[in-house]
């Protein structure tokens, strides 16, 4: 008995360690990607910001299917100063930037590389809603496990979690921006 109360000791320790960085986002199924995102404000606030200015007409239809690669608002710091401000007055702006980050239908990263990567690195090219070339590569790792997957995107930036799905969305967090 002392041996189990032990173990789920170190268990909820391991858990409650490792989920201060960043924890996981629960999905209702027919949320938005701003109404997502904002349940964690700490990471996504300018995301969240930038959604909402931007206000995409694509996203507004509940049976579309898109992903959403979420840059973390510390991966905004290497943005140009200025920036984000005038990104979250200026609509055209932020349109640009949320369609350089968005794909149109569901890309699970256990999917596209299920089994693929093993010796090697793998690549999957993939086209943005502004027709930018988002190139998604995967190096080898263990496939077996569930949220293993932290490709890199466009040589600038890691998935940090990947495969955050909804009933038509998903976001592939990221700790770097897409937007040139």
């Amino acid at each position: 008995m002392k041996k189990f109360i032990l173990c789920i000791i170190c268990i909820c320790t391991f858990n409650t360690v490792f989920a201060q960085d960043f924890r996981p986002i629960v999905i209702p199924p027919y949320a938005g990607f701003d109404e997502i995102l904002a349940k964690d404000k700490e990471h996504f606030s300018v995301m969240v910001g930038l959604l909402k200015t931007a206000d995409l007409p694509e996203l507004q239809s509940s049976k579309s299917s898109f992903t959403l690669f979420a840059p973390t608002n510390e991966a905004f710091n290497n943005m140009p100063k200025g920036f984000i401000e005038n990104a979250q007055k200026d609509k055209a702006l932020a349109q640009k930037f949320i369609r350089a980050h968005l794909l149109k239908g569901k890309v699970l990263f256990a999917q596209v590389f299920n089994g693929s990567v093993g010796g090697g690195k793998v690549t999957k090219v993939f086209y943005s809603l502004n027709n930018e070339k988002i190139e998604i590569q995967c190096d080898d790792h263990p496939m077996s496990m569930e949220k293993e997957h932290h490709p890199l995107i466009n040589q600038k930036a890691k998935t940090i979690y990947s495969d955050v799905e909804g009933k038509y969305n998903v976001i592939q967090v990221l700790d770097g921006v897409l937007y040139n």
